[in-house]
């Protein structure tokens, strides 16, 4: 078992009187209380109080389906996921760092310029970034990317490698990103 200890440790023997704090006591590791199993104990300048916070540390969360999850950039077109339709989609934080895993098919009913997949709750973008995404459309697998642009904090865009619109019909989009983010 690890344990936070102080840098200075008494070589002083507890003396008689068990009312007082004695030098095992001082010696003794710290009990830590609060956070979630899995989160980390991170320094915290923002509180002036104690001076740290809890943070997830790496445990995959599902993201409860809900189908504003996934929706297009242009009105009057619709990106339609069903429950069944999402094979997986969760997210790991650690620290200030999000792991998107996202396996989703469903069906565009019109063309659209591209993808929006909405970010977990609680969760902003906090920088720019593009990883690759990978897409069946019509049968025929192909990469695309997926664009993480703090000027839409609360979403993802999904693109094809050639940004070339994404047609009417049945489509699985697969991707795992790793993000910068802050909470929302």
């Amino acid at each position: 078992m690890k344990t936070l200890d102080h840098r200075f440790r008494s070589a002083k023997p507890d003396g008689p009187d068990a009312t007082q704090v004695q030098p095992s006591h001082w010696n003794d590791g710290h009990a830590f209380t609060g956070g979630t199993h899995g989160y980390a104990l991170v320094r915290d300048t923002s509180d002036p109080t104690y001076g740290a916070t809890w943070l997830p540390s790496g445990l995959w969360t599902a993201v409860p389906f809900d189908p504003a999850n996934y929706f297009t950039a242009d009105a009057g077109v619709a990106w339609t996921v069903i429950g069944s339709g999402v094979q997986v989609h969760r997210y790991a934080i650690v620290g200030f760092t999000m792991r998107l895993h996202v396996a989703v098919s469903g069906t565009l009913t019109g063309s659209t310029s591209g993808l929006r997949l909405k970010m977990p709750t609680g969760y902003n973008l906090n920088s720019y970034g593009v990883s690759p995404a990978i897409y069946q459309a019509v049968g025929v697998n192909a990469y695309g990317y997926m664009l993480a642009n703090p000027a839409f904090p609360n979403q993802l865009i999904i693109s094809k490698l050639n940004n070339e619109a994404w047609s009417a019909g049945a489509m699985i989009v697969y991707l795992m990103v790793t993000i910068e983010v802050v909470g929302a």
